[in-house]
């Protein structure tokens, strides 16, 4: 950068101040320096994040239901005459009551808090001993729910005589609590004496 200064004196001009010019006409100003705009937030240093893709729930695709027996015979400490001839005479618990009080059901997304609670469901039951719900994979994002439940003895009663004053009093009582496997209760009462005579039925 060159300086013309006039004056009326023809002193030269000092050196000292002409440096001095020189220095500051040659700092570079902010926009000489090439200073570049502010980059987005996006650039400094942060990466843009993927979203975490939500897993998809499997699909139930079937829902087998499999009812037990009281005794198990193929157990050696059950096979006996007595437990086979219980399992001979009760009349195991019918799937379709068991289908009714499973939550998951075909084309449901399979949970296994549900699967949890129907199991609680089931075992609530005084006509089972126990129950399972388990899932197994089949594949292509499916599953199929096994559902399997043992029943107990269910079918109780009792027969009861009395004599007091010359009298004589006969009773007796019957309560199945899965009457024919329906997961009913069927109850029946019967007294008698010189008396009276009563019937209850529930």
């Amino acid at each position: 950068m060159l300086f013309a200064i006039r004056g009326r004196s023809r002193r030269p001009f000092p050196p000292r101040l002409l440096a001095l010019f020189v220095v500051v006409a040659v700092i570079p100003t902010p926009s000489a320096r090439g200073q570049q705009p502010v980059p987005p937030a996006a650039t400094l240093g942060t990466q843009p994040t993927q979203e975490t893709a939500t897993p998809v729930p499997p699909k139930v695709r079937q829902v087998h239901i499999v009812t037990e027996n009281i005794f198990d015979l193929s157990k050696p400490g059950e096979d006996r005459a007595l437990f086979r001839l219980a399992n001979r005479f009760h009349l195991i618990t019918r799937p379709e009551v068991i289908e009714r009080q499973v939550l998951l059901k075909p084309d449901d997304d399979y949970s296994p808090e549900e699967a949890a609670e129907s199991e609680r469901i089931l075992r609530q039951n005084p006509y089972l001993y126990d129950a399972k719900v388990r899932a197994v994979p089949v594949g292509d994002g499916q599953v199929d729910l096994d559902v399997v439940t043992r029943d107990v003895w269910t079918l109780q009663g009792g027969v009861g005589f009395r004599r007091s004053g010359g009298t004589n009093t006969v009773h007796f009582n019957v309560e199945d609590t899965n009457f024919l496997g329906t997961g009913k209760t069927l109850a029946a009462w019967h007294q008698s004496s010189v008396d009276r005579t009563s019937n209850l039925i529930r």
